[in-house]
């Protein structure tokens, strides 16, 4: 899934595929292993105010969740870590 980021100011509708710059900021924080705490403190805004941000994320991109978001990315990282893993190593050949 590609996700753009862009500026979402008051009044503005939200444009599909399209997180805001502090959502990306947070949806980023989160991959990268952090809790909602961590979040928070790195953003500096109250644990309230990322849990919702958070849910607008998991509505805006259709997840239930902090655990689907997670499982959907990370599984994609896993996934083509070893593919270009596989590469390298030879054992399979890109499509040309």
């Amino acid at each position: 899934m590609n996700v753009t980021v862009g500026r979402k100011y008051k009044g503005e509708k939200r444009v599909k595929n399209c997180l805001t710059i502090r959502e990306h900021e947070a949806f980023t924080l989160i991959l990268c292993g952090n809790d909602n705490n961590e979040v928070a403190r790195k953003m500096d805004l109250s644990p309230h105010s990322i849990r919702t941000l958070l849910a607008g994320i998991y509505k805006h991109l259709g997840y239930k969740s902090k655990n689907d978001l997670l499982v959907a990315h990370l599984d994609k990282a896993v996934v083509q870590k070893h593919i270009d893993l596989m590469l390298e190593q030879g054992k399979i050949k890109e499509e040309q």
